[in-house]
């Protein structure tokens, strides 16, 4: 009789602790595709990507300055947030997490940026080579903007008018151009040309662009 009340005990027991195991909220999507949107001396913002922003009561967005992470602060029906509280020059680290009540979700990819300027270098070519129509050139550049999206263009005329783009949003560094041809596959230059310039950009902040030093030459 003892042992089956032992037996009994032990059932509710499990029964009890998995109803608990039932009571927490554990099953939280996390935040995906964490971003910098943009940043500055004074700014950084990041977003990420929540498929329904109305399931979840808000987000907590969390902070590394080299203390530590520690919450930064929450927004809710929002997929992003400004953190104006950076010191130029300073480096930090960010992460989410969506909360319910007092349950979080697993916390998002984490990112890291500067406050700084955004600039873009390009690298190559630097002003001095010469290229051959069809073959496969690298283009790189140097930037410290985590969310550069990169368009990279070429002109024909010492960067006065004729820019022709050779990769459009997307283009990583260092880039495989097929010399004479633009992004599309299709060639727009087809002589030699002794006076290209190629520039780097943010797909649409012109602002950022920084060309090569020189002119380099393409020949057939």
């Amino acid at each position: 009789m003892r042992r089956g009340r032992v037996l009994l005990i032990a059932c509710l027991s499990l029964a009890l602790h998995a109803c608990d195991d039932e009571d927490k909220d554990d099953g939280i999507t996390p935040p995906s595709d964490m971003a910098v949107t943009s940043m500055s001396p004074t700014q950084i913002v990041v977003s990420w990507y929540y498929a329904d922003t109305g399931a979840v009561d808000g987000f907590r967005v969390y902070r590394d300055d080299g203390g530590g992470f520690a919450e930064l602060g929450t927004v809710s029906g929002l997929t992003g947030y400004a953190d104006s509280t950076v010191a130029s020059g300073s480096t930090y680290t960010y992460y989410v997490v969506a909360y319910i009540g007092l349950e979080e979700s697993a916390p998002s990819a984490q990112v890291i940026v500067a406050a700084e300027a955004p600039s873009i270098t390009v690298i190559q070519p630097n002003g001095s080579e010469t290229l051959t129509i069809g073959t496969q050139y690298n283009v790189t550049w140097q930037t410290n903007c985590p969310y550069l999206d990169a368009r990279v263009m070429v002109s024909t005329d010492g960067g006065f008018s004729l820019w022709t783009e050779i990769v459009s949003s997307g283009g990583v560094s260092p880039f495989a151009w097929t010399v004479g041809n633009d992004y599309t596959g299709a060639p727009f230059i087809t002589g030699t040309e002794t006076n290209c310039i190629v520039r780097v950009r943010q797909y649409d902040d012109p602002a950022l662009a920084d060309d090569s030093d020189g002119a380099f030459t393409v020949q057939p």
